[in-house]
């Protein structure tokens, strides 16, 4: 059958020493074709860090099935781009009455991804078998329904192996 390239919108790169990179570039080209976005400004970061997520307080997106669709293609982007697990989810939780200032954080995510298109998923062959957790929680920091939120991430080496962002 050959070499793996590109497999399920995956791209596939051997790099040196074994290794290999998982990236995502072509699908991200057709995540801003759907969203309308070809042209948008690059942003260097997913969302700032004093946003507020609320489910109240604003007029309802005019359409909420582009809106659902553009958050599964991202949820989707997170195979390859683990950075945007926390700020995926949380826009995410208001697929059901995605109000406009909701989508207005979802374009920003999206500018950000259009930023970092190109970056991906670095797997490097190693010999030393070591194993690294991280995590973070919130306790009560949801506006809405002061719920836990949490993440972790687990790493072999210097490989990203595991990673989770849950409410």
């Amino acid at each position: 059958m050959g070499e793996l390239h590109y497999f399920l919108e995956i791209q596939v790169t051997k790099t040196g020493a074994g290794g290999f990179m998982l990236s995502q570039e072509k699908y991200v080209k057709d995540l801003f074709k759907k969203a309308d976005m070809e042209h948008c400004k690059p942003c260097h970061t997913p969302l700032p860090s004093s946003v507020k997520f609320s489910t109240f307080g604003g007029s309802v997106f005019h359409n909420p099935k582009l809106y659902r669709s553009i958050m599964g293609s991202l949820q989707y982007l997170t195979i390859t781009c683990p950075e945007l697990t926390y700020c995926v989810g949380k826009v995410s939780q208001f697929m059901q009455t995605p109000l406009d200032k909701h989508w207005k954080l979802v374009k920003r995510v999206l500018k950000y991804v259009n930023d970092t298109s190109t970056f991906g998923l670095h797997l490097r062959k190693t010999s030393v078998q070591n194993i690294v957790a991280y995590s973070d929680s919130d306790w009560g920091g949801d506006l809405d329904d002061r719920k836990f939120n949490g993440g972790f991430c687990v790493f072999l080496d210097s490989n990203l192996i595991s990673w989770s962002s849950k409410k």
